[in-house]
């Protein structure tokens, strides 16, 4: 009788250790912006089907018993909100030290562990086809406008490195593709799958890409330091599966972005 008082006691405090603790839905928050693949449609609620990101850290949410609420919000808000607890934590992240202000990544040492990572995705430049620009991967020349990026991109830091003059006045790939098709900017830095994206769901000929890619970079899901006071085992637990599910699951998803013919 002791024996099977104990053996119950023993795998109740197993289904303690393993169980999400948390007592409420996990709120996390994402740009309101359209990011092909990784997040779908514009506007306050997330769109059906709502992007690769959001899929890939639902199904790791699903596998450790977690219940996520998905809210989006214009993107300077997102490192705000996260920072002040409103909401648990946000994505799509590149590391960058000053964001470690508003929250946290999954780190190795001092280092963001890319194992952990969502995606890589890089950075690329599009100019119009008829524009006579050149590209080295550290020096752009034949330009008399800044380069446009999306308001909040990391990649204005290394445009500005290399002494490139930016306008981040525009939030999205359609905004600043129509200040380069209008003559507003002369390129328009941004991620690469959205921009080939944009260009092939609109067959738009009119721009083309350039090449090298300008940087790459790892994304992540990141959390905010009053959850990571709270939870830090169930932080990790999410980043931990979301690294485990990443490559095989990413190009399963990615099927139902894909338009028939084969156009993304």
């Amino acid at each position: 009788m002791i024996r099977n008082k104990l053996g119950g006691v023993a795998a109740a405090m197993m289904l303690c250790l393993c169980a999400p603790a948390l007592a409420t839905t996990l709120k996390l928050g994402y740009s309101d912006v359209e990011n092909f693949p990784y997040q779908m449609g514009n506007g306050e609620r997330p769109a059906a089907p709502p992007g690769l990101a959001v899929d890939l850290i639902d199904l790791a949410a699903q596998d450790l018993g977690i219940k996520v609420e998905f809210i989006r919000m214009p993107a300077r808000r997102l490192l705000q909100d996260m920072g002040a607890g409103l909401i648990d934590g946000a994505f799509i992240f590149s590391f960058k030290d000053d964001r470690l202000a508003f929250g946290h990544y999954p780190m190795r040492g001092d280092k963001p562990d890319a194992s952990r990572r969502i995606t890589t995705i890089n950075y690329v430049l599009y100019q119009r086809a008829d524009a006579r620009l050149a590209w080295d991967g550290s020096k752009l020349s034949g330009n008399s406008m800044p380069v446009g990026i999306n308001y909040t991109f990391s990649v204005g830091d290394d445009l500005k490195k290399l002494g490139i003059a930016i306008d981040d006045t525009a939030k999205s790939t359609t905004q600043n593709m129509t200040k380069l098709l209008t003559g507003r900017i002369d390129a328009y830095a941004t991620l690469e799958d959205s921009g080939d994206s944009y260009l092939a769901r609109r067959q738009e000929t009119r721009v083309v890409k350039m090449s090298p890619p300008i940087t790459s970079r790892d994304y992540y899901l990141m959390f905010g330091k009053a959850f990571m006071a709270k939870h830090p085992q169930l932080a990790e637990q999410l980043w931990q599966r979301v690294g485990q599910l990443r490559d095989k699951q990413t190009p399963l998803l990615l099927n139902k972005y894909v338009e028939p013919g084969g156009a993304p």
